[in-house]
């Protein structure tokens, strides 16, 4: 999903208005149209949506964003490329290290701050907006990764894409785990 990034011939917003298009009105459609009859008519519990809401109750939890059973990850999909659309001009002109520092920033503050973000999975965004980067520097850099990959060996090549991602793993469990436990430390005092 990173490579979408790598469009610079639309406008910002440009590429919001297809982003929208591409991922807000089909989740907007099956909520409107599918999930909140059937979930009102079956009476279906499910996440933000306890059993007996009316129709009115549910088309609220839906449109507000509570109620996302189904197509989450295109919420989430349009919420990580928004920001990465706000901040990839300044990452581009500071460096690959300096994007690697915000996407973990951000990842920590929203992960430790942001849990009562609970419209539109909100919440869910610390780890892809790592991953979303992680996606974005590997197409950026592919002429690179394809010399790497003519002049080395295919196992050189997977190793070091193999700790490529290892690396990303690593960052969103250490980080989080270490800011959580500071957060809780201080919390106790």
């Amino acid at each position: 999903m990173g490579l979408t990034l790598e469009t610079r011939h639309r406008t910002f917003m440009g590429q919001i208005r297809n982003r929208v298009k591409r991922l807000l009105r089909p989740w907007f459609c099956t909520v409107t149209f599918w999930l909140v009859p059937l979930y009102t008519f079956f009476d279906l519990p499910a996440n933000n949506r306890p059993a007996g809401f009316t129709l009115a109750q549910t088309y609220q939890a839906g449109l507000t964003g509570l109620f996302n059973d189904h197509l989450w990850f295109l919420l989430l999909l349009f919420w990580v490329s928004l920001f990465w659309l706000a901040v990839l001009p300044l990452v581009r002109r500071t460096g690959i290290f300096f994007g690697f520092a915000l996407a973990i920033a951000i990842s920590l503050l929203i992960d430790n701050y942001g849990r009562g973000l609970t419209w539109y999975v909100l919440w869910q965004t610390p780890g892809q907006i790592i991953y979303f980067y992680l996606g974005y520097c590997l197409y950026h850099y592919r002429s690179r990764l394809a010399e790497l990959f003519e002049k080395k060996s295919l196992s050189l090549l997977a190793g070091n894409l193999f700790l490529f991602i290892l690396s990303g793993l690593f960052i969103q469990m250490a980080c989080f785990s270490r800011f959580q436990n500071l957060t809780r430390h201080r919390s106790e005092s």
